[in-house]
């Protein structure tokens, strides 16, 4: 399965992930789980939380 559709399924299940558990998940290097989450919020397929 493609690593963008698996993401928008971590995210579904899960509501929530950070780059370093989608990297882990989908077994990538954190710039491309980074590059993937962008573009699935560029989609709006996710939205960004700000950090605490």
């Amino acid at each position: 399965m493609d690593h963008a559709l698996r993401l928008a399924s971590l995210l579904q299940m899960e509501g929530t992930t950070t780059v370093s558990d989608a990297a882990a998940h989908l077994g990538v290097a954190p710039s491309t789980a980074h590059r993937l989450l962008a573009m699935l919020v560029y989609r709006d397929f996710a939205t960004r939380e700000g950090r605490s």
